[in-house]
């Protein structure tokens, strides 16, 4: 009669484990997907021109660093406006994003494919792979980005139609002081008048570093 009792005592919490396990997978699928929707989303309001919903990604510390820009994710979309005014037009790619999740932090690693067209004094199309590794934060119930680092992978530039000029151009296009992860970016934004600081770039001790470094921030609050 003892090991009855003892058998029905024990019963609800063998049940009670595994639906609980269950309940927890389902919520990170969905903080996943939230993550991943959200990058979806950067890259679409980015590529269209809608500032205000770009904002909204970012918490209102969060910061950015990309080739032309180092700073805070607000100034960002400043200087954003600023290009597109300017005429260039710009159009990302995201890729499915990896999300590691702890808690209230996550970390995501988004591929990007990111092409740019400009006309200095012929049509060309700029070309770059890289991925965004970001740093990211709920609060409120909200997931939104804290820190946003780009690593590059490689860049290639073509002109759109057949060009002499186009060639003569390239003997001109200074790319040497960037890293060949970047190059033609760098050159192209350099002669455009913005400050190229060095990036990070893929498979160095530099990106490997910053995985360590997200790998620690994400377990710090667990």
């Amino acid at each position: 009669m003892n090991k009855l009792f003892a058998l029905l005592a024990v019963l609800p919490v063998l049940f009670t484990v595994p639906a609980m396990a269950e309940e927890e997978n389902t919520m990170v699928h969905q903080d996943r997907s939230d993550i991943s929707q959200m990058m979806y989303k950067w890259g679409f309001y980015r590529d269209h021109g809608m500032w205000d919903e770009l904002r909204t990604t970012f918490h209102p510390e969060g910061t950015i660093q990309v080739t032309w820009f180092t700073g805070r994710f607000s100034d960002f979309v400043d200087a954003s406006i600023k290009m597109a005014e300017s005429g260039t037009d710009s159009i990302h790619v995201m890729k499915p994003s990896i999300v590691d999740v702890v808690g209230d932090r996550a970390i995501a690693i988004t591929p990007a494919s990111i092409t740019a067209r400009a006309n200095p004094g012929v049509e060309i199309d700029l070309s770059s792979e890289a991925y965004f590794f970001d740093f990211v934060e709920r609060r409120d119930g909200d997931w939104k980005i804290l820190r946003r680092i780009c690593v590059y992978q490689k860049d290639r530039i073509d002109s759109v139609y057949p060009s002499i000029r186009y060639w003569l151009m390239s003997w001109f296009l200074n790319t040497d002081d960037f890293n060949p992860a970047y190059k033609f970016l760098g050159a192209a934004m350099s002669q455009q008048g913005y400050t190229v600081d060095p990036q990070v770039v893929d498979k160095t001790d530099e990106s490997r570093a910053l995985y360590a470094e997200g790998q620690a921030w994400l377990h710090e609050g667990s």
